[in-house]
């Protein structure tokens, strides 16, 4: 803050806040009744200490929290939970199971004054936004990212007052939000943190602060595989990693092993069953209606020159957690990728150019009521008037099969997306303009400047298939992120109730839940970054 008005700002901002946390918590809720009553924890004076870190009313989330809390608090841990009164059913869950509890904004109302009689200097462009660090800590990719998920962008223009007032507004919250991690872990000392999310403003902080005062930090996330969770260990070698990612140390000890042709069989065997059948993205419901199609259909649909080679440019969504994971080779992120790639791709007439546009916009689109046209379209509308002539879109309401396109096209085109780690299986080069996940393990097109990458799109048609090595290289990773990594669990089922994603608990005593012990023995005893699900 650096004028009198941004302070009186703030001092607003707080008002509403803690209003907005008052009127939520009183509404009335429909508790986790078979949670609360089975899985009540235990008080436990150890020196083991486990912070769940849960800013979330998801169902979902934290009904695999406070499981995760009990089958801690069995190996010997005291719990407490990060939360908001705001968050209601999430926080009459955790005191029903008992444990500590730490509201988010009692530490906000204790630490705000830090800020409030702080001057800082506010950055005047997104760049500097991305960068801003306050006590060792960068808070400013955590702000970028929310913001751009706030108005649905992918660039930031600090020059748009509404956009700068909201960077203001959430760049000083985040700031308190540092200083209250730093005094929650000062006063908790936990010795493991846990969190499904930890990227944008208000997790943020605390994954930043815990990585660099040494606290052992570990994500959890979902994947295509339904009622199947992936575990990742954060240090501070590793923090621009993707939570499915394979580290450095899995993947060396993979490719020393000797080539087993029963991996391309599992592998083409997850494939199937997770894009033919239909066994995948039931989270969020991304492939259920979709239809095969051939090449032949796909070159009538969309008008193409059937004696052209076929490249397509898988989109990420623009707005959706995009500065977290690897590094960019456009320092603007995926929207000045996006657009960049469109102008190399409208020079070279010698392919058949497709846009396919994210599936998960549809499903963000509906569960979030947005009523805007796809970024990616708006951007096209904004930089160019009209998508080149050369280049066409499948939308997500074409609702065509990825699979089908994996067994024809002859190119893609991705930052950092999944289909890196698919298409090469099926031979077919895929160029990154981005670190991570996968780059550097021998079977993607990387480049090293934007420069590189943008003459490769230019010239494309000359990029040969892959080798039987690269696709030996390309089945392995795709084996360890699609079967080893993820952890299935048969302790809970993934049901929807409407929009509100949630858990069925299918065990009835803590003495069961094998899969729940198999993690928490790996999150306490191990010091690997990845959790490998070996048989």
């Amino acid at each position: 803050m650096v004028s009198i008005i941004n302070k009186l700002n703030f001092l607003l901002d707080l008002f509403l806040l803690f209003v907005a946390e008052f009127l939520e918590f009183i509404k009335c809720n429909k508790e986790n009744l078979n949670i609360m009553k089975s899985f009540k924890l235990e008080n436990k004076k150890t020196t083991k200490r486990l912070l769940i870190v849960s800013l979330t009313d998801n169902y979902f989330i934290f009904s695999i929290e406070s499981l995760f809390a009990k089958y801690f608090n069995l190996a010997g841990y005291q719990v407490y939970f990060l939360t908001n009164p705001r968050n209601r059913n999430a926080t009459r869950t955790f005191l029903g199971v008992g444990g500590n509890m730490i509201y988010h904004i009692n530490l906000y109302l204790k630490n705000f004054a830090k800020v409030f009689f702080t001057t800082v200097a506010f950055p005047k462009n997104g760049e500097e936004l991305k960068h801003f660090t306050y006590h060792g800590v960068n808070l400013g990719i955590g702000v970028y990212a929310l913001v751009c998920r706030r108005f649905k962008v992918g660039l930031l223009d600090l020059s748009d007052r509404k956009i700068r007032k909201d960077v203001e507004k959430f760049l000083s919250r985040s700031i308190v939000y540092l200083e209250s991690a730093r005094e929650m872990i000062t006063k908790i000392k936990p010795d493991l943190i846990i969190t499904n999310e930890k990227g944008y403003a208000s997790t943020s902080e605390i994954f930043g602060l815990a990585v660099k005062e040494g606290v052992d930090f570990i994500q959890w996330v979902g994947c295509p595989e339904p009622n199947a969770l992936v575990f990742k260990r954060y240090k501070k070698n590793n923090t621009k990693d993707h939570p499915h990612s394979i580290s450095e140390t899995t993947w060396n000890k993979s490719i020393r092993e000797s080539w087993d042709e029963h991996i391309r069989m599992d592998v083409d065997k997850i494939f199937e069953d997770g894009y033919i059948g239909g066994k995948w993205f039931n989270y969020n419901r991304l492939e259920n209606k979709t239809a095969r199609i051939t090449r032949e259909e796909l070159v009538k649909k969309y008008g193409l020159d059937p004696n052209k080679k076929i490249a397509v440019l898988f989109a990420h969504v623009m707005w959706d957690a995009n500065l977290f994971y690897g590094s960019d080779l456009f320092e603007k992120g995926f929207e000045e990728w996006y657009i960049e790639s469109i102008k190399a791709m409208a020079q070279n007439d010698n392919v058949n150019w497709l846009i396919k546009i994210h599936p998960a916009n549809r499903f963000k689109h509906k569960m979030e009521n947005i009523k805007v046209v796809y970024r990616e379209i708006s951007a096209v509308e904004e930089t160019f008037g009209f998508l080149p002539k050369n280049i066409k879109f499948i939308y997500p309401e074409d609702e065509i099969n990825p699979y089908s396109l994996f067994q024809f096209i002859d190119y893609g085109i991705t930052v950092r997306g999944t289909v890196g780690s698919e298409l090469p299986c099926f031979g077919v080069p895929v160029l990154t303009a981005g670190t991570g996940r996968y780059s550097g393990k021998g079977f993607t097109n990387d480049s090293k400047t934007k420069e590189e990458y943008l003459n490769k799109l230019t010239h494309i048609e000359t990029i040969a298939p892959l080798s039987e090595r690269e696709r030996q290289l390309a089945y392995m990773h795709a084996y360890l992120f699609f079967k080893v990594r993820p952890l299935p669990f048969s302790s809970f089922k993934e049901i929807w109730r409407g929009k509100q994603q949630d858990a069925e608990l299918m065990i009835q005593d803590v003495g069961e839940g094998d899969d729940f012990k198999k993690f928490v023995n790996w999150a306490d005893k191990s010091v690997e970054e990845d959790f490998l699900n070996r048989i």
